[in-house]
């Protein structure tokens, strides 16, 4: 429990973050470490036998509410200390509160930290979105303008003309692309400001491939489908054994059976029950078994592998892309609009390598349920 602003009980003189507290052990009194020096005892001693115990006394709700305003959304920093990246914390000049040097609005009362922040549509009055101050109190969210979600959308709420990895914001921002650029921008900012590499992105988990190819990222793109195919179809090529083709025969002869009359739908479904039934309790030879483990160790790399080295490392991978990427236009282009129209036509997304992502995971699915198939019924 931290003590600051309540009462010695000894010499009731408020105490200070740099004082030594000591708590009698009975009752959970605070005291200055010189006051129970000097007493040898708790002041409440005479009340122990009685049960007594100590509570801090309840603070007024103005009080409590302005302490926990204060203490929310704030850098994980102290004044005057910096980043990782040597971003500097600065100074609500509207609320006192502290910031991130290179963030455009402050994360506490959502107004401009900086005099040049941007501006999207000279002239226009901005209306706040979010108004009913109960809930933002309750919440501790600032007031929400137009212009702050343009900024977040855009540039992750960095100040345009900040620097990230060394290259302006908004440079960034127009490389990215997409709808909503600033998420992505917010993350690696978080990342360069705490020197992570490692930062988790919940597409790049849920899509894999499909996430690489669609950002342009080709290579790593193919390099992990492919990695993929080849788990999928030696996972399911290894679960080929005896049962495993007795069971795919037996089955194959129903269909048959079905497609010319011979069968009816629920005769089918008793006798491919059954069928399973038998193929789940039938005891496997020791290779068959190692075989069968081995190949569900491959499935389990695919299916949760995959995912979570893309979801942990993907954006890593993206952003030394966009490093690289956009140095090397810098050197290819000679002004500053065709720089700028470069870097939107060489960055952003690419609806075409998302379709050969779903291709890529679709030709995974298929290896690993089709071709143990195909192969059985072709070669046994």
């Amino acid at each position: 429990m931290k003590y600051t602003n309540l009462n010695c009980e000894a010499c009731g003189t408020v105490f200070r973050e740099d004082d030594d507290v000591v708590v009698c052990p009975v009752c959970g009194a605070p005291h200055h470490r010189a006051c129970w020096d000097q007493n040898g005892r708790c002041v409440h001693e005479a009340a122990h036998p009685g049960g007594y115990r100590w509570t801090a006394p309840a603070k007024a709700p103005d009080e409590a509410q302005a302490e926990q305003t204060a203490n929310q959304r704030k850098p994980a920093v102290s004044e005057g200390e910096t980043l990782e990246n040597g971003e500097e914390i600065v100074i609500c000049p509207h609320c006192g509160s502290r910031n991130y040097g290179n963030d455009a609005f402050c994360l506490r009362c959502g107004q401009s930290l900086h005099r040049d922040a941007p501006v999207y549509e000279p002239g226009r009055t901005y209306q706040r979105v979010d108004t009913d101050e109960e809930t933002q109190s309750r919440y501790g969210r600032p007031n929400i303008t137009d212009e702050m979600l343009q900024s977040f959308r855009r540039y992750g709420g960095l100040h345009p003309n900040s620097t990230l990895d060394g290259i302006p914001v908004c440079e960034y921002s127009d490389f990215v692309g997409g709808g909503s650029p600033g998420k992505i921008i917010r993350k690696i900012s978080t990342m360069e400001r705490y020197g992570k590499k490692v930062s988790f992105m919940i597409p790049a988990f849920l899509f894999g491939p499909i996430w690489f190819l669609s950002r342009k990222m080709r290579k790593e793109g193919w390099i992990v489908g492919l990695i993929l195919i080849l788990l999928a179809l030696f996972s399911g090529l290894l679960q080929i054994n005896d049962a495993y083709i007795e069971y795919t025969k037996k089955s194959l002869s129903l269909y048959t059976e079905v497609l010319e009359g011979d069968l009816s739908r629920t005769e089918f479904l008793d006798k491919i029950s059954e069928y399973a039934e038998e193929f789940a309790q039938t005891r496997l030879p020791e290779n068959a078994r190692l075989r069968a483990a081995a190949g569900n160790v491959l499935y389990y790399l695919a299916v949760v592998g995959i995912p979570l080295y893309s979801g942990l490392f993907g954006l890593g991978v993206y952003r030394r892309k966009v490093k690289e990427e956009i140095h090397r236009i810098r050197s290819e282009c000679g002004d500053m609009q065709s720089y700028q129209k470069m870097l939107i036509r060489e960055g952003g997304t690419s609806a075409g390598g998302a379709v050969i992502g779903i291709l890529i995971v679709l030709t995974a699915m298929a290896c690993y349920a089709y071709v143990p198939l195909l192969i059985t019924v072709l070669y046994f």
